[in-house]
């Protein structure tokens, strides 16, 4: 797979792009932490404590990509770039915002075993509220229909289907699926034939469906997938 279309390099830039925010959202937990300390313990013990916060959290920030995400104002969806870098280096395929015509379709397109999966990202705040409206039974965020939500995602699954048909099994679908970051969504939803997922759980997720495709079949569509939606 070309190095430049991967998720790998993608979540590098992502990486690079967030530094500042990283570093000092982990400074301020440290410090934080050595203050609270300084209250209860003597010496250079507080110190010791800020110093070792700090560094867990940055350790910790390394293998998953989530420290960006507690920054105040949205940044790019780190904690999605590290799960599809992780799943590369199982053997999935992941091409971050695939284009059509220019046009982004989705914050990666997964191909792997257990199937081809379109991804966008969406973050929801402390005040998005998911209820089921009493009348009509649909899932609704924030008094909005779920569907509004999805309608872009679902569109993009459709044209990915129509791209990849030349190597898609007859009997396999492409997977239109949301990401929500935040602690509002806390379990999967499906929504006019598209999965609201919490990212953390995006992982398991997508080898829930089990060994749908060879590993020939992905080998030929993540090509196929690459010569259409390559980003470099």
């Amino acid at each position: 797979m070309d190095a430049s279309g991967s998720a790998a390099t993608h979540y590098a830039a992502l990486r690079r792009a967030t530094r500042p925010h990283r570093w000092l959202m982990a400074i301020t937990v440290g410090a934080a932490v050595g203050v609270f300390t300084n209250l209860v313990l003597p010496g250079p013990l507080p110190l010791l404590a800020a110093v070792l916060t700090t560094a867990a959290l940055l350790i910790w920030d390394h293998n998953r990509g989530t420290i960006a995400g507690w920054w105040p104002v949205p940044l790019p969806p780190t904690r999605l770039a590290a799960l599809a870098t992780r799943l590369e280096r199982h053997g999935w395929t992941a091409i971050p915002h695939p284009r059509d015509t220019d046009r982004p379709i989705a914050t990666y397109l997964l191909i792997g075993p257990g199937g081809v999966f379109v991804i966008d990202h969406q973050t929801w705040s402390a005040l998005h509220q998911v209820t089921t409206h009493r009348a009509t039974g649909l899932l609704m965020v924030s008094g909005v229909p779920a569907a509004r939500r999805v309608a872009a995602v679902k569109g993009a699954a459709a044209a990915v289907t129509h791209a990849l048909t030349e190597n898609l099994p007859d009997d396999s679908a492409v997977h239109a699926v949301v990401t929500v970051d935040g602690l509002t969504l806390d379990r999967a939803r499906r929504v006019a034939d598209v999965t609201l997922v919490p990212v953390t759980d995006l992982t398991t997720f997508v080898h829930e469906h089990g060994r749908l495709l060879t590993p020939t079949q992905v080998a030929a569509l993540s090509a196929q997938a690459q010569q259409r939606y390559h980003t470099g």
